[in-house]
């Protein structure tokens, strides 16, 4: 059944989803793949917990978001609880998101 939706339609039902849960759908499918990384979708990220490398979370993100040339329009970044997040991770968002507007960093230890 999702197979009939257009592009269009599943971007818009990815929209309300987690950074987390966005990620998770790019490995469904093939199709779920560059959907989920459509620059658009990647307005806000919120990375969150203990066990989150924040450091090569970020590297990946944007990474992807980044191919092909299409430059992403990261807006707001929240980081919490992450205590692998370091010097070099927030380095990488300084390069990489000249249109940051709001940077959240909370219980990030290093």
């Amino acid at each position: 059944m999702l197979n009939q939706l257009p592009d269009a339609v599943i971007v818009r039902i990815l929209s309300h989803l987690s950074t987390n849960a966005l990620v998770k759908c790019a490995r469904v499918s093939r199709r779920f793949y560059f959907l989920s990384w459509e620059p658009d979708l990647w307005r806000s990220v919120v990375l969150t917990g203990e066990k989150t490398d924040a450091d090569l979370a970020l590297k990946t993100i944007f990474r992807l978001l980044n191919r092909n040339s299409v430059k992403h329009g990261l807006q707001k970044l929240v980081l919490n609880g992450c205590p692998r997040l370091t010097d070099r991770g927030l380095a990488i968002v300084a390069r990489t998101c000249p249109q940051l507007s709001r940077l959240e960093i909370q219980h990030c230890v290093n």
